[in-house]
């Protein structure tokens, strides 16, 4: 009796593993109707099929499997089969530095609980693919948002994982284009402005700056065309002016100074 066997990759629910035996010598006088098989092998394995399956496989099914054949009360001599069943890595577990603002770098992260060496193979919206375990997209864009999936392939069997996956979210970065001011009107009068433009229209910002080195801040809405007035000034130097939309910045204009 010969055997033969399909290597597999162990896995929860998918592999299956087949062991098949092949009679050798005089065909014509084989009744495979008359046959019984006799199947042992590792982790307690027995069976009178003549072709096997066990589903489910794992690891622990790794070794060599014998099985004789009896017609007519006469058995066989064993026929063997060394079977392999390579270890499936565990889902990765994916991650990110989610959330993002648009044009900084975006960073992704894999890991798997099982040992050995692995290659790695990325993809996500826009496009992205990677082979990199750990992979950065710098720059990135507000099409960048959405799943990323991460396979572990181990480089022993090349067996794949089930896909680990991280949500990323990519908030915008507000953009100041231009801007311009006000003075106050009366001398020691709060009625000087500062204008910022290239904004979004009718959304809510939260204004940053300094005014003779002490910081301010502000909620502030542009208004229809994408500006943001900053009103009530008194005279003097405003530094570092700035907004912040969803946590991220806008570029920031460096000085005004304001005289009454």
């Amino acid at each position: 009796v010969a055997a033969t066997v399909n290597d597999e990759c162990n896995d929860d629910n998918i592999y299956t593993l087949e062991v098949m035996p092949e009679t050798t010598g005089d065909v014509d006088s084989f009744n495979p109707d008359t046959a019984s098989y006799a199947w042992t092998g590792p982790d307690g394995f027995l069976s009178t099929d003549q072709n096997q399956s066990i589903t489910n496989v794992t690891t622990a099914a790794t070794g060599i499997y014998s099985v004789t054949v009896t017609i007519n009360s006469c058995t066989s001599g064993a026929g063997t089969v060394n079977v392999v069943v390579n270890q499936t890595p565990a889902m990765p577990v994916a991650g990110s530095n989610t959330p993002v603002c648009s044009v900084s770098t975006l960073n992704l992260t894999a890991s798997t609980t099982t040992p050995g060496a692995m290659s790695w193979s990325w993809t996500g919206p826009n496009g992205f693919n990677s082979i990199s375990q750990n992979a950065s997209i710098p720059n990135i864009t507000l099409a960048a948002n959405g799943t990323y999936n991460v396979v572990a392939t181990a480089t022993t069997g090349n067996c794949a994982s089930a896909p680990g996956s991280t949500v990323v979210v990519v908030n915008p970065t507000p953009v100041i284009t231009t801007s311009s001011f006000t003075d106050p009107a009366q001398c020691t009068t709060p009625t000087g402005s500062i204008t910022l433009n290239g904004l979004a229209a009718s959304t809510l910002y939260i204004v940053q700056y300094n005014y003779n080195g002490n910081p301010q801040s502000a909620n502030l809405t542009s208004n229809a065309g994408g500006a943001v007035v900053i009103g009530n000034l008194a005279a003097g130097t405003y530094t570092n002016i700035r907004v912040l939309l969803t946590g991220c910045p806008s570029n920031a204009i460096a000085s005004v100074t304001l005289t009454d």
